[in-house]
């Protein structure tokens, strides 16, 4: 990329812009009005420093961070897995029946490989 101010931006460069403008939006630090007209003006500008204008006086955008993991339903499902391993525990101690016994050793190993994928 060249320094020079003259230098002409391409579709992607305004295109980013959008995006950080977007950005601040969803923050906060704008309202609809400034960024209908920010918008509007980074899709007509033709320099860099005129995509830079837009920004003087919002800060930097920061690199985007992994997504942080969240709980989710994993706990749910280990816990409903849980409650049906009572349950076909107890089928097969009142049934007879070793296949019963069977599924209730290899759910937990299941379940741990599960969890340890995520």
């Amino acid at each position: 990329m060249h320094d020079d101010p003259d230098t002409r931006i391409s579709t992607a460069q305004r295109e980013q812009a959008l995006r950080e403008l977007v950005r601040h939006l969803g923050t906060g630090r704008l309202d609809l009005d400034e960024f209908d007209r920010r918008c509007a003006r980074a899709t007509t500008a033709t320099t860099g420093p005129q995509l830079a204008e837009l920004f003087t006086d919002l800060p930097a955008s920061e690199p985007d961070a992994p997504p942080e993991r969240t709980a989710g339903a994993l706990p749910v499902f280990l816990g409903a897995s849980g409650c049906w391993l009572v349950v076909i525990a107890s089928v097969a101690a009142t049934s007879g029946e070793v296949r019963w016994l069977l599924l209730v050793l290899l759910l937990p190993g299941i379940l741990l490989l599960v969890a340890r994928g995520r």
